[in-house]
């Protein structure tokens, strides 16, 4: 649900100001139903049901005052001033059965096992007070400043207030000076902006969580965070410049800008001995640089008659780079200093020096405990192609747009390996799982897994990998176990559903006829138009059981089906 309510009152001939209060409310009610078929990854499942509610309130109460003023033949000043109150509140309720006593039945009361409610009630508010001021000269050179400060109720009282302030200047060159008649238009522009910002709600406050019962009586466990009540607010900052050059009477024209944001000191877990009680204190310090550009094109190849045809185009590509840990640290995790921060690390398994899967006596690979960079999570570069053909009373478009490089994980693929539901993961000799030893009742081995085995010597490594001697010597695998547990633990593995992002979408496409201003004139209309519209009509990609669409930054879960979408829009202007 939305709504609102808003008040203008003019004070004077260019002083205004407005109140304005709003509301936003939604409720999500979900159930998931698990039947005994449904228990591939959980050896013990016999079937489970789940509920949820959630809620969400968010009210926003403003106050604005703007005053615009030209100031002889040649300036203009525009200038805001105003508060806002933010509120917001959430409230879930989660319940869940264990096992069901009986298949197919979904309710609280048929579980072998009882199992406690949880809830959860939070509520946030953010007081803010703003102010902005553009000028301009002549209509060509602008300025443009703003601050804002907040105070939020997540942080300590004695940092909850935090002030961002941006400023921006831009100049059109081709209003400023006379340029070469083929230059139709050169604007250039910078801005400099820092924006601070909160924490989740009780992040910084040490509680007790729930445990096991113990003869009937609840347990508690106190939090394993040091949380800080000197905590400050998180910080990003950016400055970035551009230009915008147009030629030839429009026909042809590019957009470049170039950006560098530092997103920090940000608030982190850092890590610390666990002999202390404790896994990690909350602390600010961890700064990231982020370096990229954008590039758009934009022309008019044919323009003949009543037939026009444009494009545009566009580029754009980014690379995150840790800067900076509390504590002048090196090392976070698996990334130093100066490194790419999204440098994607997983578990592989031992290998010979040819790549091949090295297996133990179990007939399953043996897994490497030392982490493997298999690449990186951003894409190398983003782009989209767009085009627009008119003809007199009708005009026909269409966009394509995709990424290309980075690395995510497939976990459709990895879950369906592993519950066995894969269109590989059926070959004959699957079947031969069912054959049980009689004298032990346990599965037969009978599968051999396509690798090596060692046979002699070693592999010896440093702590972050580099081998110091590898003495082994290996032989073809030859050790035996269940096409299952191969499956699960080879193919099921996250390093073998490791994949590229790449991929490209027709994203719309559409075919719009505007009726003659002529057919209007008895009519209340002053224009009209009707159009077919289609969304992701092609997906060309080398990996289309998932929608890479809906990730950038990493792995990714369980998706809603990407569809293909039909409509058609009647606009009416009067």
């Amino acid at each position: 649900m939305y709504g609102f309510v808003s008040a203008n009152y003019k004070i004077a001939k260019n002083f205004n100001a407005m109140l304005r209060t709003h509301i936003s409310t939604n409720n999500l009610y979900e159930s998931n139903k698990l039947p005994y078929s449904a228990g591939a990854y959980e050896a013990n499942l016999k079937g489970k049901y789940r509920e949820w509610w959630t809620y969400n309130f968010e009210n926003n109460t403003d106050l604005l005052l703007t005053y615009d003023k030209d100031f002889g033949q040649h300036f203009e000043l525009s200038a805001h001033a105003g508060a806002n109150l933010r509120t917001l509140n959430t409230r879930n309720i989660y319940g869940e059965t264990a096992d069901l006593l009986i298949p197919m039945w979904y309710n609280f009361e048929n579980t072998s096992e009882q199992r406690k409610p949880t809830n959860y009630t939070a509520t946030k508010q953010v007081g803010s007070a703003y102010a902005a001021v553009d000028l301009s000269y002549r209509n060509y050179l602008f300025l443009g400043l703003t601050g804002r400060m907040d105070r939020s109720s997540t942080l300590p009282l004695s940092n909850n207030t935090y002030f961002y302030p941006s400023v921006s200047l831009s100049g059109i060159v081709s209003d400023m000076i006379k340029m070469p008649e083929f230059i139709s238009y050169w604007k250039i522009r910078g801005s400099w902006a820092r924006v601070g910002g909160d924490l989740d709600l009780y992040s910084n406050i040490a509680n007790y969580t729930l445990g096991t019962r113990w003869n009937n009586m609840p347990s508690a466990y106190y939090a394993d965070k040091i949380y800080n009540q000197q905590i400050e607010p998180a910080f990003n900052s950016s400055v970035e410049v551009g230009t915008d050059m147009r030629f030839l009477k429009n026909r042809i024209g590019f957009d470049v800008s170039f950006y560098r944001s530092i997103d920090g000191p940000q608030v982190f877990d850092n890590p610390v001995s666990e002999a202390s009680g404790y896994t990690a204190k909350k602390l600010n310090g961890l700064k990231y640089e982020r370096r990229g550009a954008e590039v758009s094109i934009n022309g008019t190849p044919v323009a003949s008659g009543k037939f026009k045809w444009e494009v545009m185009a566009n580029w754009s590509s980014y690379k995150p780079i840790l800067k900076e840990i509390y504590g002048n640290q090196q090392k976070l995790g698996n990334i130093k200093v100066g490194e790419r921060s999204d440098a994607y690390y997983t578990t592989d398994f031992y290998r010979s020096s040819d790549g091949k899967v090295v297996y133990g006596s179990n007939g399953l690979p043996v897994k490497d405990p030392l982490p493997k960079k298999v690449g990186y999570f951003t894409p190398d570069w983003f782009g989209g192609l767009g085009n627009t053909f008119t003809y007199g009373d009708w005009r026909f478009t269409f966009l394509l747009d995709g990424r290309v490089g980075g690395k995510t994980l497939n976990y459709v693929n990895q879950k369906l390996w592993q519950g066995g539901r894969h269109p590989d993961a059926g070959p004959a000799e699957r079947e031969k799982d069912g054959l049980r030893d009689p004298g032990t009742g346990k599965p037969i081995p009978h599968w051999t897994g396509d690798g090596v085995v060692v046979v002699k010597g070693e592999l010896k490594r440093d702590g972050d990998g580099n081998v110091i001697s590898d003495t082994r010597e290996f032989a073809p695998n030859t050790n035996k176990t269940t096409f299952q547990d191969w499956a699960y633990n080879l193919m099921g593995a996250e390093i073998s559903n490791i994949i590229d992002q790449t991929f490209v979408k027709l994203r719309d496409v559409s075919l719009t006829y505007t009726l003659p201003a002529g057919k209007l004139t008895r009519t209340p209309f002053k224009s009209a138009n009707v159009s077919l519209v289609a969304r992701n009509l092609m997906y060309f990609t080398k990996h289309k059981n998932i929608d890479l669409d809906q990730f950038v930054d990493g792995a990714n879960g369980l998706q809603t089906p990407s569809v293909k979408s039909y409509g058609i829009n009647l606009n009416f202007t009067f």
